[in-house]
């Protein structure tokens, strides 16, 4: 059960952590940059 409370305080603390350097930037949270997903397929 820790596990997966520190996991989901993980996810919200990166999420979070995004959320803080895009949103005044007004970038969006959700699509990533296209290079992210060239070097994926890759």
């Amino acid at each position: 059960m820790t596990i997966l409370i520190f996991l989901y305080g993980l996810f919200i603390g990166s999420f979070l952590n995004v959320c803080i350097y895009r949103r005044p930037r007004n970038k969006s949270l959700l699509f990533i940059p296209v290079v992210i997903l060239i070097i994926v397929q890759a």
